[in-house]
């Protein structure tokens, strides 16, 4: 049996701003984070500057960038999905009223050839 499935535009454009702030709080943690390290970079590094310390430093320095980039990156990601979403919505209520004036139509013909006929 198949289910029925029911999509509301209004719903749609609450999920795209709910995509958006999403979005916006990925990006604005990612860029508090990055602040933040910037603060204490001229300080002494947490894992040391010893043998051992000192590669693991030059990875994650490296990798922080990369992951920083990626965060940011799904950030956009994020905020392009819910244009995406409000684009649906809209596309969503046109074709509703669209397909409702069609009817409206075809309803009003049959009235008026039944008014005729009877």
């Amino acid at each position: 049996m198949a289910e029925r499935v029911v999509i509301d535009a209004a719903t749609l454009r609450e999920s795209a701003a709910g995509l958006a702030e999403v979005a916006g709080r990925v990006e604005q943690t990612v860029r508090a984070l990055s602040a933040q390290l910037r603060r204490h970079a001229g300080g002494p590094a947490p894992w040391g500057g010893d043998e051992v310390g000192r590669p693991y430093g030059e990875a994650y320095v490296e990798l922080e960038a990369t992951a920083f980039e990626a965060l940011l990156s799904y950030a956009d990601q994020l905020r392009d999905a819910g244009l995406d979403v409000t684009r649906d919505a809209e596309a969503l209520l046109r074709s509703e009223q669209s397909n409702a004036a069609t009817i409206a139509r075809v309803e009003d013909a049959d009235t008026h050839r039944d008014a005729r006929d009877g």
